[in-house]
């Protein structure tokens, strides 16, 4: 839909913005420009755009690189388009400079190519020359072009003689000559000079001082406002008239009472399962439309904190502007800058008082708050034009297939149907000595826990039905469900209607633009969920003993931390005598998509299932359907006919059990798996070694080729060791005749790795996010006053940062201590000027601690170390090899002595300061009265920190 209006581009050079994010959102909010230019942003990758811009805008930034430019500070180009535009980025246009170029399609008649630039004082005459000849390696058809930026040239006048100007001026003449391109900014700054330039060949462009800045005016730079006229093709628009139930507006008394009232007897005479659940669906609905309220949904551009009467003063403003870009009067250019002031002081008096709302309801509505936070760092919608493969497509119902074509493609094909799948996995071998697994019927104490764990989230899966409701009324919805169920067991028929998956497109990095940055989040309809999680409680306790001890992924009691617990016990002993690890990181493709399904029915059929069960699972898994909502507009359905449902409660632990035979492959090294992320490692003496570990990958890859395909080229390779160079054993390892790439540091399962084992390069990248994320909270908390609120945030943005799998990489080195609680310093120092508004380097990091009522986290290390031992004597973390390594002290003699555990030798710092070696010299020093085996969680963190403390 092509719309005739006046095109307004705003521009300044706001010479930093990362203090001033709050008021700058602000101002966007309440004003309505199409494209915004901004030059010397002084940004980094740790602020977000969703700081800067609410959603409706494209955001494009090209932040400065110290590598290019040399200087860490300053400088930096921005440009934001609104949603409403197609446009493209032009990377092949970029030089090493601070430029950025688009290419704007505003309609059918009008291309634009558009680039915004800094030029910092003093650039030397190569660089200038370097951008102005950009522009020749692009082929022009009929696009028009338009430059803005701060060139730092002192040019001035009206007629702009810029042959009599130094060489960059005349370089600049040429420029302008060989595109047609006029100099249209006849705004002084004021010392009378023109620094911010706008070139342009588009007829009828206008550029005028524009008197509502977004930030404060620099002296040298005063803002601009561009105008021309063109018709914009809203590319994003959808029809959304659909109506939509309100669920938070429900007559939740009314919907009870007529539940408790249903006569269910129709449907409990119901022998086929899906006329049962359609039967079911049917009441639901029905109760439903008389109980909850419908609305239109639409998709304003202001934020819910707007009240009607700032939104028609938004408007009135917008209104008395085109009127004074149409007629230039001064009285309406004073109507204009006194209704703006006016809404400048309402919009923040409006923001304040919801922060104000939102802060104090935290406890009783955490969610409102959370939303609050991630609309800062989130940026929820995407641009106008996505591509896949270089296609290009635009508009709701476009896009919407196209990411349904790219979340299809990942998916194997399958030859058989439901029937043929489960007669041929019958087939397969079964277990010696395996207990069939037969499933009886579904208990109603069953069904009730089930209904009661579900989260109260108001979220609708595909059926349109919250989980809530089925929560809030899980006594009277007991009776159906259980009907449902124990039909679907006897009848081996998993529901259709409870296969459909509603699929959400969610961004993993890269470009916004581009469909395959994205990543399929699946929602499907909570009865299902709740038939599953019985389904999986079943199946998990039958199982449980046959999966390898060494998968700690989806298994109960498992973790991370006892994946990377029994790796680092593994590396440091080794180490500890001067001795070599190799280790090989496998990475599959796309493994929970990838997933045979008649190879998953015959490993169930391998652990026992009986036929029955083997014929439900075949039901649950064929003939899936999946479809893609995006902005309002549906997909068309896709069927994925391979890998684990995603979003399913049974998905995880089917892949276990799919993936546990890979552990017969393995002959001669150790290894440790985390769900489908894989590592093989082994202490390297000799070259005999080295082949033992190369016949492992022989057999990996031979699995991995009728099972689950390596992606080979992100397997990798790194050796442990503190031996010199020329002591190392270095051998090329290779999967399928490709040679492995190897690392010296590397990424495991969160925590970073070097080849010293020494956490270095963790403890900085930890250390370098959570300085990052801390610029964040001060940023965003300019309006927060109650410090208990920002001192949470503190605790779940970055110290959740600082401690993740800290009992692995807990610091034995004091410089690397002090460099974690060096953030803890910085934050409570802020604090401290958030609550006295003043701000200190005096007052002692201890008593900051104590007023503020934070532990160190050197303390909160400790005490988690010897938590991580509680559970694990405890049975808590399911873990018989790290138990076993733990050895209890019986003295030979009547000793005054109390160690529990006997120390382990140590040669080195190394392995002295190893995990369990930490956890049982920490133990031993306690006082007798933390007792690790009578007292509750809860006592023993409290004794524990008592005596640390």
């Amino acid at each position: 839909m092509a719309l005739d209006k006046l095109l307004h581009v705003y521009y300044q050079n706001v010479r930093g913005l990362r203090s001033k994010t709050t008021d700058f959102r602000l101002n966007i909010i309440s004003n309505n420009w199409d494209i915004i230019a901004l030059t010397e942003t002084w940004l980094n990758s740790s602020v977000y755009n969703a700081e800067l811009f609410p959603d409706g805008y494209q955001v494009y930034r090209r932040d400065r690189c110290q590598l290019q430019t040399g200087k860490s500070r300053g400088g930096g180009v921005l440009v934001a388009v609104s949603n409403n535009i197609k446009v493209q980025r032009l990377y092949n246009l970029e030089n090493s400079g601070e430029n950025l170029w688009l290419r704007l399609e505003l309609s059918n008649k009008l291309t634009i190519i558009l680039c915004n630039v800094y030029f910092p004082p003093n650039s030397p005459l190569v660089d200038y020359c370097s951008f102005f000849e950009k522009l020749d390696s692009f082929k022009l058809k009929r696009e028009k072009i338009l430059v803005l930026g701060d060139f730092n040239q002192t040019i001035s006048g009206v007629n702009y003689k810029l042959e009599l100007g130094n060489a960059i001026c005349r370089q600049l003449l040429f420029f302008m000559e060989t595109y047609n391109l006029n100099l249209l900014n006849n705004v002084s700054n004021s010392l009378g000079k023109t620094l911010d330039l706008v070139l342009t060949d588009i007829v009828g462009l206008t550029v005028e001082e524009d008197c509502c800045p977004v930030v404060n005016i620099d002296k040298h730079h005063p803002p601009l406002s561009i105008t021309f006229n063109s018709s914009v093709t809203n590319c994003n628009s959808v029809d959304n008239n659909s109506n939509i139930f309100n669920f938070k507006r429900a007559d939740f008394f009314q919907l009870y009472v007529l539940l408790r009232d249903t006569d269910w007897s129709s449907l409990l005479n119901i022998a086929n399962v899906s006329e049962a659940v359609d039967n079911l669906y049917s009441t639901l609905n029905n109760i439903i439309s008389r109980c909850v309220p419908v609305y239109c949904k639409s998709n304003s551009k202001y934020p819910p904190w707007f009240d009607h009467q700032l939104i028609s003063l938004v408007r009135r403003k917008n209104i008395i502007r085109r009127k004074y870009l149409k007629y230039k009067f001064p009285n309406i250019l004073d109507q204009y800058k006194d209704i703006r002031s006016r809404i400048k002081i309402d919009i923040k008096n409006a923001f304040k008082n919801h922060i104000k709302h939102v802060e104090s309801n935290l406890k009783s509505n955490p969610k409102a708050f959370w939303n609050e936070i991630n609309k800062l760092r989130v940026v929820d919608s995407m641009p106008a034009v996505m591509r896949l493969d270089g296609e290009e497509v635009e508009g709701a119902a476009q896009i919407t297939d196209k990411f349904a074509q790219y979340f299809s493609s990942v998916y194997e094909h399958c030859q058989l149907d439901s029937d043929g799948l489960w007669r041929r996995a019958l087939r397969s071998p079964v277990m010696p000595g395996v207990p069939t697994m037969t499933l009886g019927s579904v208990t109603r104490s069953e069904v009730q826990r089930a209904l009661l764990k579900l989260k109260p989230k108001t979220s609708v899966g595909p059926d349109g039905l919250p989980p809530y409701i089925f929560k809030a009324c899980s006594e009277l919805l007991v009776t159906p469900l259980l009907h449902i169920f124990n039909i679907s067991i006897l009848n081996s028929e998993f529901p259709e209607v409870w296969k459909r998956a509603k699929v959400t497109p969610i961004f993993k990095k890269g470009q916004r633009s581009e469909i395959r940055n994205f990543r399929p989040i699946s929602i499907l309809s909570t009865p299902a969920k709740v038939f599953e999680s019985i389904l999986y409680n079943r199946l998990f306790c039958h199982v449980k003993r046959f999966i390898s001890p060494h998968q700690h992924g989806f298994f109960p009691g498992r973790s991370i931390t006892s994946n990377l617990l029994n790796f680092s016990d593994f590396c440091t002993s080794t180490l500890d005598f001067n001795g070599q690890v190799d280790i090989i990181y496998t990475d599959f493709e796309k493994a929970f998509d990838k997933v045979d399904h008649l190879a998953l029915l015959s490993r169930l059929n391998y652990f026992g299932l009986s036929s029955p069960l083997i014929k439900l699972f075949s039901s649950y898994l064929s003939k899936r359907t999946q479809y893609v909502s995006y902005n309002g507009a549906m997909s068309s359905d896709f069927h994925p006919e391979s890998g684990v449902p995603q979003g399913s409660n049974l998905g995880p632990l089917l892949f276990i059990i799919f993936i546990d035979n890979i552990t017969s492959s393995i002959k001669n090294c150790n290894f440790l798996l985390y769900a489908d992320d894989l590592k093989i490692f082994k202490s390297i003496n000799n070259i005999s070694d080295c082949k033992e570990l190369q016949d492992d990958l022989d057999r990996l890859f031979q699995w991995s080729c009728s099972n689950l395909k390596f992606n080979i080229n992100k397997c990798s390779i790194m050796r442990f060791s503190r031996k010199s160079e020329q002591n190392l054993i270095r051998v090329d390892y290779e999967m399928g005749g490709i040679k492995l790439v190897s690392n010296n540091s590397i990424k495991d399962l969160g925590i970073i790795f070097d080849e010293k084992f020494s956490f270095l390069n963790h403890v900085i990248s930890i250390c370098k996010s959570s300085f990052s994320v801390l610029g964040f909270i001060r940023r965003s908390s300019n309006f927060l006053k109650n410090t208990d609120v920002i001192k949470l945030l503190y605790c779940s943005l970055v110290r959740s940062r600082l401690e993740f799998g800290s009992v692995i990489w807990n610091p034995f080195y004091a410089n690397q201590s002090d460099m974690i609680e060096n953030v803890q310093k910085k934050f409570l120092r802020f604090l401290y000027f958030k609550e006295f508004n003043h701000y200190t380097t005096i007052i002692p990091y201890p008593e900051l601690l104590s007023l503020f009522n934070i532990d160190s986290l050197g303390e909160r290390r400790r005490v988690a170390v010897l938590v991580c031992l509680y559970k694990l004597v405890g049975g808590v973390l399911d873990d018989s090899t790290l138990l076993s390594k733990l050895q209890f002290n019986v003295p030979r003699l009547n000793s005054r002595s109390r160690l529990l555990f006997s120390p382990r030798y140590s040669r080195t710092n190394l392995a002295a300061n190893s995990p369990l070696n930490v956890m049982i010299r920490l133990h031993n020093s306690l006082p007798i009265n933390v007792d690790i085996f009578s007292n509750s969680l809860r006592q023993f963190i409290q004794n524990v920190s008592l005596s640390i403390n």
